[in-house]
């Protein structure tokens, strides 16, 4: 690119923290407050300590020596599920260097720390600066023309299947083989189970417990198979979608106009011919074939 900038100017303010010693319940009303799927956690101090997100959580009230059982959810602190060895970033760093490190560890957050923590930087940070950046990239050169498609009437255990099988964390949603109307993400699936299980520790309901997740680490999602829900219950229907010709800078526009994290792309025949994620977005600062 020929225009570098640097973290600090481009990272999200204010930072959503919640303390090692507050209950995971806390953790998960501010995620829902906030809209976020994460929280850097920090101690007396106000210094970063770790990291909470909702799969942290998910995993922890789903181990078979399940702590709930034990005391109620509301007693359970933040320490025992967040993740520590901190991955940090300098404000004064690249932009590039930014997404390097996003990319390399599979994240979507890194914590901004000077002497103390400045913001957050998200790879819907870096989607945002390269779309005021307008590059001259189309959406076919960063789409994966790999996709899998679900019709909106699939129950949820065959949408599940087909991501495991496919081991893709994004399906399309359409009404029929080429025509979208919306996506599924490893994240609306999680935040679903997420749900759905402290209602049933909450409420008292018996609790199935997963013994490990499923082939590859992807989880089996036990309690959304279990619902009667189809994709088209579960799926983001905004609608939006991107030609494969635009502008990725198009692309970036619609993410963050509607808060996605991957967009149907279609040809001009309005057929789906692919998908593109914020991740591929970002990649567009640290390739060199784009």
């Amino acid at each position: 690119m020929e225009e570098e900038a640097t973290v600090e100017k481009v990272m999200s303010t204010p930072v959503y923290v919640v303390g090692p010693n507050e209950p995971l319940s806390r953790a998960r009303n501010l995620m829902l407050k906030h809209k976020v799927n994460r929280l850097v956690v920090v101690n007396e101090q106000e210094e970063p300590m770790g990291m909470i997100t909702q799969t942290d959580i998910l995993d922890h009230l789903l181990q078979p020596d399940a702590p709930w059982r034990r005391r109620p959810v509301d007693a359970i602190p933040v320490r025992n599920a967040m993740s520590e060895g901190l991955i940090k970033i300098h404000g004064g760093a690249t932009i590039e260097e930014a997404a390097e490190v996003l990319l390399e560890n599979q994240i979507e957050g890194l914590p901004v720390v000077n002497e103390k923590l400045e913001g957050i930087i998200t790879l819907m940070d870096i989607v945002r600066y390269i779309g005021e950046l307008d590059p001259d990239i189309l959406v076919s050169d960063v789409m994966d023309d790999f996709v899998v498609s679900v019709h909106t009437n699939q129950s949820m255990p065959q949408v599940i299947e087909k991501m495991q099988e496919n081991e893709v964390d994004v399906v399309v949603v359409a009404k029929d083989s080429e025509h979208p109307v919306g996506v599924i993400t490893s994240t609306n699936l999680a935040l679903l189970e997420l749900t759905e299980l402290l209602d049933d520790i909450t409420r008292g309901r018996e609790v199935k417990m997963v013994r490990k997740n499923s082939h590859g680490g992807r989880r089996r999602y036990r309690y959304v198979k279990e619902l009667p829900l189809m994709a088209k219950d579960v799926m983001n229907n905004t609608m939006a979608v991107v030609l494969h010709f635009e502008r990725v800078s198009k692309a970036c526009g619609v993410m963050v106009e509607h808060n996605l994290r991957a967009l149907p792309v279609i040809n001009e025949s309005n057929e789906l011919c692919g998908v593109v994620s914020r991740a591929d977005i970002a990649s567009i600062l640290v390739r060199e074939d784009v």
